[in-house]
């Protein structure tokens, strides 16, 4: 047991001082990858384009789910993987009944409580949580883990995207959530499994959630040596 609380330790130290340059490094493979095969130079400066209209729109209105609606309104949803996008309105009234006692009570015992959507597509749900959060008056940037799941890599990405400009601190897993669900070396999902495909948002690196991930360490190296 010694050996597991030891490759325990090993792997979570990882998280926070491997895997974030990793992953960091690896998208700017694929993005390097992609711009140089498949984009041309004067097509790079679309991009920017496109992302500076996404800012402006949840700048403008961060009650909304720019590219799932436009996603869907443009016909790219696969219906193979079952992608029909749940409308904002919808994920806003699922918020507002979702906000209960319980999560109150989550937050002033603990200082944060975490979401979770195992099918986030690009992420209407979290968002909507998100904008609840505000109207309560709770900082979500520091007060809610984000965590999502969606086996539709375009999906995932929309949703970090989004969950990135609008400051929502957390990840989001791109597998199969039935077969590969989100796994944590910790039980509170403080720290992501460096072994799956994880796309952590910027906010996530604030002192903050690191002081949070350090306890979760020391958490789970007592339960290991308890065994």
């Amino acid at each position: 047991m010694g050996d597991l609380a030891g490759l325990h330790y090993y792997d979570g130290c990882q998280y926070c001082k491997i895997l974030f340059p990793v992953l960091i490094v690896r998208n700017e493979r694929n993005y390097t990858r992609i711009m140089l095969r498949s984009i041309r130079p004067k097509e790079s400066d679309v991009f920017a384009h496109m992302a500076a209209e996404v800012v402006s729109a949840l700048e403008h209105n961060p009650e909304q789910d720019v590219l799932g609606e436009l996603f869907m309104l443009l016909g790219l949803s696969n219906e193979w993987k079952g992608q029909f996008f749940t409308p904002y309105n919808v994920c806003r009234a699922m918020a507002m009944m979702t906000f209960g006692p319980s999560l109150k009570d989550s937050l002033a015992e603990k200082g944060w409580f975490s979401v979770n959507d195992p099918a986030c597509g690009a992420g209407a749900t979290l968002i909507a949580m998100a904008n609840e959060c505000r109207r309560q008056g709770i900082n979500y940037q520091t007060s809610v883990l984000f965590v999502a799941q969606d086996i539709d890599f375009l999906a995932s990405c929309m949703c970090y995207i989004q969950l990135s400009l609008l400051g929502c601190a957390g990840y989001i897993v791109v597998d199969d959530s039935i077969m590969h669900p989100a796994q944590s070396y910790d039980d509170r999902a403080l720290l992501p499994a460096s072994s799956q495909n994880v796309w952590i948002t910027p906010m996530y690196y604030r002192d903050v959630w690191e002081e949070r991930r350090q306890l979760a360490f020391l958490s789970s190296i007592r339960n290991q040596n308890a065994c």
